[in-house]
């Protein structure tokens, strides 16, 4: 018998497919897939998808682009390869391609877990914490206290970081946290920074998880927040759920710069179209302190009334990079689900990053839909490279063991 390979190209939706296929393992599955065998499954490692060399990793943080590299940083554990000891990997790249893994950047310790949050290049200085003519870049990420700290143990507040070595290194902000809710509380995290131009200031997403609340602040100085104002749904359909790692987008209908609309980015755990987590968006306008939008779905909807960044399985928590340069802003989410994240085999790591992607509003069915597509430096690189050759195998029996090079796409 003969069979003919069709010759098809390094795209997103082939490589998620390869990639998501060899490397997760439904809760129904679970059974048959095990644990990982001791010596590793170095099969298994994506080609073209960022995984540490090992360990646990899930949401991107940090993201950020200075001085001609891209940084990705990450939650991670550098004890082992299940959820645990949240500290902050690192790892960077000149073309969202090829990725060096850094040194870890920020550990837990006795008092704290670093959780998620994001990284912004203060190039006017507005926080003083570089020397004159210096570009600090400056960290906002959620403390999750422990006992001893002088906060209730999980207590969650916003604390500060900065590097004045290209992010290298980090210093802890002498007085932190710097933003904390009064009373205290356990799910209060994932603040979001950018650069308001219209207002001059600095904008801030956060969220109260478990009420499903994205709160808004601002600031001068990154380190002095005023509380703007909050969004929710009127009646939340998924009651239950954790409402995380918030974005608040500017971009342009149709790449019209007269018609500025805003995406808010909602990473919710579960109630994902797709099952398990998922990112949701909403389309809107944004004042300086609320945001309003267009639409929301019928209280009592299921998630295919609403619109999701990603109809598949694996992809949550995603940002958009700081500074990144071109026009469009450039995404990368964590490639798992919480649903199965932990169960995944893969050794001696365990999690991915999605593929780089750029996001845009095209107007699809007479309103701002979010378009989203392969980055234009990954696009690049990958046009031309076909991930299976043309040609003719032979088949001599009903199974064929497929060679080394087929794995780990």
């Amino acid at each position: 018998m003969r069979s003919t390979f069709f010759r098809f190209y390094f795209r997103m939706t082939g490589l998620l497919l390869a990639c998501a296929a060899s490397a997760t393992c439904s809760h129904a599955a679970a059974a048959r897939c095990g644990t990982p065998p001791a010596d590793g499954t170095p099969q298994w490692r994506p080609a073209v998808h960022y995984t540490p060399q090992r360990n646990w990793m899930n949401d991107p943080n940090g993201l950020v682009y200075e001085n001609g590299r891209y940084h990705l940083f990450y939650q991670y554990n550098p004890l082992g390869h299940d959820w645990g000891n949240m500290s902050w990997g690192h790892a960077t790249s000149t073309d969202l391609v090829h990725w060096r893994e850094q040194p870890v950047a920020m550990r837990a310790n006795a008092t704290e877990e670093i959780f998620s949050g994001s990284i912004v290049a203060d190039t006017r200085n507005t926080s003083g914490l570089g020397a004159p003519g210096e570009t600090p870049l400056v960290a906002l990420y959620t403390s999750v206290y422990k006992d001893g700290s002088g906060h209730a143990p999980g207590t969650q507040a916003q604390s500060l970081a900065y590097s004045v070595d290209h992010g290298a290194t980090w210093r802890p902000y002498a007085h932190n946290p710097v933003l904390t809710l009064d009373p205290e509380a356990k799910q209060f995290r994932d603040p979001k920074v950018s650069w308001y131009a219209p207002g001059r200031y600095w904008l801030m997403t956060t969220v109260v998880a478990d009420a499903q609340v994205v709160k808004l602040y601002r600031s001068d100085d990154l380190i002095h927040w005023s509380f703007l104002s909050d969004f929710t749904l009127p009646d939340v359909p998924h009651a239950g759920a954790l409402w995380e790692m918030p974005d608040l987008v500017p971009l342009p209908v149709d790449d019209d710069p007269r018609h500025i609309k805003w995406v808010m980015i909602v990473n919710v755990n579960p109630w994902s179209i797709a099952g398990g987590s998922g990112a949701m968006y909403f389309v809107g306008d944004f004042d300086g302190r609320t945001f309003t939008p267009d639409r929301v779905a019928p209280a009592g909807s299921d998630p295919a009334r609403f619109r999701w960044v990603d109809h598949g399985a694996d992809f949550y928590a995603a940002g958009t990079f700081s500074g990144a340069p071109g026009t469009r802003p450039v995404a990368i989410a964590w490639m798992s689900n919480w649903d199965y994240a932990a169960k995944v085999p893969t050794a001696p790591w365990r999690g991915a990053a999605t593929l780089p992607r750029e996001f845009a509003l095209k107007t699809i069915g007479g309103e701002p839909t979010l378009v989203v597509t392969p980055a234009a430096a990954f696009d690049a690189w990958a046009d031309g490279r076909p991930a299976v050759h043309e040609g003719d195998l032979n088949v001599e029996s009903a199974t064929r063991a497929l060679s080394d090079a087929t794995r780990g796409v």
